[in-house]
């Protein structure tokens, strides 16, 4: 079948009408396009990250349970201690399996009171502890130490001074380790 040039023009402008269409038919299904394209995903800005400091107070909020570090309510007569375990070089890679260790002692009487261990592969590393607060004694003072370990329990990293434990109910404690 030879086509001469002046149906040329014509089969351009039906083919063009066709892909310009709202509906493509294959078989039996109907695609529809949208009559204007879905918006585009904008990604929300990052808030800056809080400036490091020994002691802060936790924020009036964190009982509603919309803080980010704090998905559960501190039970009446507990006290909660958050932060961030963090190397004084910047953040590190560790190796695998490698343990953060969190303590709270006795500086008064050389006990340890509570202590947490989790896995992690970096630092910096949140933590958090909540802890009957019936258990300190108003007359001894307390601190916040934290190590880690790699898997064979060799300390790679710990904390050379000790954060006094504030006497708020709730407390953010950035501890800095090398």
């Amino acid at each position: 079948m030879k086509s001469s040039p002046a149906t040329l023009p014509a089969i351009l402008l039906v083919s063009l009408l066709a892909s310009a269409s709202a509906q493509t038919h294959i078989g039996s299904v109907t695609l529809t396009r949208p009559a204007t394209p879905a918006p585009m995903h904008q990604p929300r800005p990052m808030a800056p990250a809080p400036a490091p400091a020994a002691h802060r107070a936790a924020p009036a909020n964190a009982d509603n349970g919309r803080d980010t570090m704090n998905t559960m309510a501190v039970p009446a007569g507990a006290q909660e201690i958050r932060g961030r375990i963090q190397a004084a070089g910047g953040a590190v890679n560790l190796p695998a399996g490698s343990t953060v260790n969190v303590l709270v002692s006795d500086l008064t009487r050389p006990a340890q009171l509570v202590k947490i261990s989790f896995r992690t592969s970096r630092l910096s590393t949140p933590y958090q502890l909540v802890f009957n607060s019936g258990r300190l004694n108003r007359a001894h003072t307390y601190a916040v130490q934290a190590n880690v370990t790699d898997a064979s329990g060799k300390v790679l990293y710990s904390s050379d001074s000790s954060a006094v434990l504030p006497a708020t109910r709730r407390a953010v404690v950035d501890i800095t380790v090398r």
